[in-house]
């Protein structure tokens, strides 16, 4: 076996140590970027789940003036309670009706509401 002596053995060490750490971080940032991304889709999914409840629950009260309020449970928002509003308006034939949904427990607790106006 050869071996140098000339002083720079210790730099191909150094070196290796250097692109462990580099690729280490490299993957730690992938890796939390990939956990960030799935959060982010399953919120958006939450949301997207919750407008549609509320659209529904809205053309409900559209089509027979009346709406269900009973809290429920859904499969992806978990317990979903509903609030009616209604507003008066400066015509008096029309009324605007809020609908306002919240879901989520304790520090994640959500809200979406929508309006419309009816006679």
């Amino acid at each position: 076996m050869n071996y140098r002596h000339d002083g720079e053995s210790g730099y191909v060490l150094l070196e290796v140590m250097m692109a462990l750490v580099v690729l280490v971080c490299g993957i730690m940032v992938t890796v939390d970027s990939y956990r960030a991304s799935l959060q982010t889709g399953r919120q958006s999914a939450a949301k997207y789940r919750a407008a549609l409840l509320l659209e529904g629950r809205l053309l409900e009260l559209e089509r027979t003036r009346h709406v269900d309020l009973t809290p429920e449970n859904d499969p992806v928002l978990g317990p979903v309670f509903w609030e009616e509003e209604v507003r008066a308006t400066d015509s008096t034939d029309w009324k605007e009706h809020r609908l306002v949904l919240n879901w989520g427990e304790a520090k994640e607790n959500h809200v979406l509401e929508l309006s419309t106006y009816l006679p």
